[in-house]
């Protein structure tokens, strides 16, 4: 649930193999694509920041073999590498944020 009361979920499209997140209520949904780049977007982990309340999502990018992370910011998604380049880095992540210095922290 997102600090203003909506749901908000993070998931994968498996037809376009890409990485979506959907808010709102009941009968009443957006959706907008947080990524497109390769086939991404598996196993997302959302959660949301603590001091903007805006949405962060951690996830495995298949195509770049990479643990990523994503975070909603005014001018849009801005997606960092976390950890790249071999297997599956990033498979089933689980995001939190550490409550001394509201940094994102990821395991997988």
């Amino acid at each position: 649930v997102a600090p203003d009361g909506s749901i908000g979920i993070a998931h994968y499209n498996f037809s376009s193999q890409d990485l979506v997140y959907t808010y709102g209520s009941a009968g009443n949904w957006t959706s907008e694509t947080v990524t497109s780049e390769g086939d991404t977007g598996l196993w997302p982990d959302l959660k949301y920041d603590p001091v903007t309340g805006e949405p962060c999502i951690a996830y495995h990018n298949a195509s770049a073999f990479a643990c990523e992370f994503a975070r909603k910011t005014a001018g849009g998604w801005v997606v960092e590498v976390v950890d790249g380049g071999s297997g599956d880095n990033g498979s089933f992540a689980s995001l939190a944020f550490n409550p001394d210095n509201n940094l994102p922290a990821i395991a997988y």
